[in-house]
Formats: C-alpha cells, sequence, structure tokens
C-alpha cells in the first residue's frame, strides 16, 4: 500500500482493504463511507461537503474521482476501468461496472442514477440540469 490520507472534520468509516493502492485521499466536511477495496488501484480522490457512499471495488482501476456537494452513493466495480469522474450539486447513484470502460465523466445539478455496464466503452459524458435515469449496457461503443 502507497498513501491513504484521511483528513477529517466529521467522517464515518473509512476502510482501505489492499493489494497494491498507490494514493487514496480523503478529505470531509462530512463523508458518510468510502470503501476501497483493491487488486491494484491507482488514485481514488473523494472530497466533501456532504457524501453518502463511494465504493470502489478493484481489479485494476486507474482514477476515481468524487468532487460532492451532496452524492449519494458511487460505486464503481472493476475489470480495468480508466477515469471516473463525478463532480456534484446533487447526484443519487452512479454506477460503473466494468470489463475495460475509459472515461465515465458526470457533472451534476440534479442527476438520479446513471448505470453504465461495460463490455468496452470508450467514454460515456453525462452533465446536466436534471437527468433522470441514463442506462448504458455495452458491448464496444465509443462515445455517448
Amino acid at each position: 500500500m502507497h498513501t491513504v490520507l484521511v483528513i477529517s472534520l466529521d467522517i464515518h468509516t473509512v476502510l482501505v482493504i489492499s493489494l497494491d493502492i498507490h494514493a487514496v485521499l480523503v478529505t470531509s466536511l462530512d463523508i458518510h463511507t468510502v470503501l476501497v477495496i483493491s487488486l491494484v488501484i491507482h488514485t481514488v480522490l473523494v472530497i466533501s461537503l456532504d457524501i453518502h457512499t463511494v465504493l470502489v471495488i478493484s481489479l485494476d482501476i486507474h482514477t476515481v474521482l468524487v468532487i460532492s456537494l451532496d452524492i449519494h452513493t458511487v460505486p464503481v466495480i472493476s475489470l480495468d476501468i480508466h477515469t471516473v469522474l463525478v463532480i456534484s450539486l446533487d447526484i443519487h447513484a452512479v454506477l460503473v461496472i466494468s470489463l475495460d470502460i475509459h472515461t465515465v465523466l458526470l457533472i451534476s445539478l440534479d442527476i438520479h442514477t446513471v448505470l453504465v455496464i461495460s463490455l468496452d466503452i470508450h467514454t460515456v459524458l453525462v452533465i446536466s440540469l436534471d437527468i433522470h435515469t441514463i442506462l448504458v449496457i455495452s458491448q464496444d461503443k465509443h462515445t455517448l
């Protein structure tokens, strides 16, 4: 394990289990549950003004970045993900499951449920002024 940094003003549960993690950074003004389980993760960054659940499970993830003004549930499960970025003013549920995803980017003013399941996705970009449910299931997509 290489670098787990947690800075806090009220965190409830950061659990990191590792076989090769390079950098998990969690800062807080009220985070509830960041769970990172690893067989090679490179960079999980969670910055918060109220996050509820960031779950990252890995067989090789490269960069999960979650920045928040109220996020509820971002699980990322992986067999090779490269870059999941979530920036928020109220996101409720982002779930990314992978057999090779390259770049899921979500920027929000109220998103409710984005589910991305993959057999090779390249770029899902969601920018929002109120989206309710995007479902992307793939067998080789390029840019949505």
